[in-house]
């Protein structure tokens, strides 16, 4: 007879040693910090889901280019020329950085296996 746990490990196929019981301290941290890492160096990728009062017409007035998904949270994407993106100190929060360095957009990307998520939205503009 199969457990609950290996039919869950069956369906999604991936391993969860705390459903054994085991704990791994900071293997999630460590994962959110791997999702970070790899966001910001694919240049080609930005999430799919953007804040509810924003459209993609927002974002490509200001010179983004956006193509096919490139899974369920990510699309192909070009930035503005001169635009990178750029880690922050917190692992899910990552900027978008324009030409001169002024944080344009913010983006949130949550790479826990358990609960895996990603939307960009325009930062407020910078006050003098």
């Amino acid at each position: 007879m199969t457990s609950d746990h290996e039919k869950l490990r069956e369906i999604t196929r991936v391993p969860i040693p705390a459903l054994d019981g085991v704990s791994i301290p900071g293997a999630v941290e460590a994962t959110e910090r791997a999702g970070q890492t790899a966001f910001v160096a694919d240049i080609n990728a930005l999430p799919i889901k953007v804040e509810s009062d924003e459209t993609d017409e927002t974002y490509t007035a200001l010179g983004f280019v956006f193509g096919e998904p490139i899974d369920k949270l990510f699309r192909e994407a070009r930035l503005p020329d001169g635009w990178k993106k750029s880690a922050t100190d917190h692992d899910m929060w990552s900027h978008i950085v324009d030409a001169t360095g002024v944080v344009r957009v913010e983006v949130f990307y949550k790479a826990a296996f358990y609960d895996r998520r990603a939307f960009m939205r325009l930062a407020e503009p910078p006050t003098s």
